[in-house]
């Protein structure tokens, strides 16, 4: 059936014609290519913003929460750390908030990324280790409900989650000051234990071999396995001073 050119059809028809002169006008005769090359940083954009879901803050109200928020940011600095974008800004949040279920006060040198990493994949490599009964709660003194312990001690280790009783923390519970002292031994304690999830990959030797900023991390793991053996417990080169 044939279009009946009606008077409202064919005013629609002006006004697109002189909206694409104005166009013309505006962009020349290769209007389309310039239209695109504007809209097309807009699109990227439109694209690439992250959401703001994705952002998430710890939740240090409960021992549960504390552990829960930990896993959960880990997870993400890591992924990040392995692909070299620890400067991406989803990076270094999911990093702020893994470090605030953590009480670092005995830590030195503490401003240190290399630093605060190591002992976050190190907790990793703990945690990843435990079975998931071991991960439940060991009460320590009597039947009081879990949000109100005053800490939460993981089965069979001295890894505990405390509470905060002073400072500006007050109320929140932490991986204690102590258990993070103690996360070198207990990681060499630890290591001769087998991963609960199969195949997962030794986030701390990655850690140890990772070559800093002159070389990326990918040639360092295309070499022969004779030139991964460590001979020593600290990392060298990290790139930082």
């Amino acid at each position: 059936m044939p279009l009946k050119a009606t008077p409202a059809l064919l005013k629609t028809m002006n006004d697109n014609k002189q909206r694409l002169r104005c166009v013309r006008s505006l962009f020349g005769k290769d209007y389309s290519m310039k239209v695109f090359k504007y809209l097309f940083p807009l699109l990227l954009l439109l694209f690439h913003v992250p959401s703001l879901a994705s952002y998430e803050l710890a939740d240090t109200s409960s021992p549960k929460h504390t552990l829960s928020s930990f896993m959960h940011s880990s997870e993400l600095v890591i992924k990040y750390w392995q692909n070299e974008q620890l400067d991406d800004p989803h990076a270094q949040h999911a990093l702020r908030q893994t470090l605030r279920t953590m009480d670092l006060s005995l830590l030195p040198n503490r401003n240190r990324t290399v630093v605060v990493m190591e002992r976050v994949i190190q907790l990793r490599e703990i945690l990843d280790r435990l079975e998931p009964s071991s991960l439940e709660l060991t009460l320590e003194s009597d039947e009081r409900p879990i949000d109100h312990l005053e800490q939460w001690r993981f089965a069979h280790t001295d890894i505990v989650i405390s509470r905060q009783l002073e400072g500006d923390k007050s109320g929140q519970y932490l991986f204690s000051a102590s258990s993070i002292q103690q996360l070198p031994r207990w990681y060499q304690t630890m290591a001769v234990f087998p991963y609960v999830e199969e195949n997962r990959a030794n986030y701390h030797h990655e850690f140890l071999i990772s070559p800093g900023p002159l070389f990326s991390k990918a040639f360092i793991l295309s070499l022969p396995d004779s030139y991964l053996d460590l001979y020593g417990p600290f990392p060298l080169g990290n790139g930082e001073p």
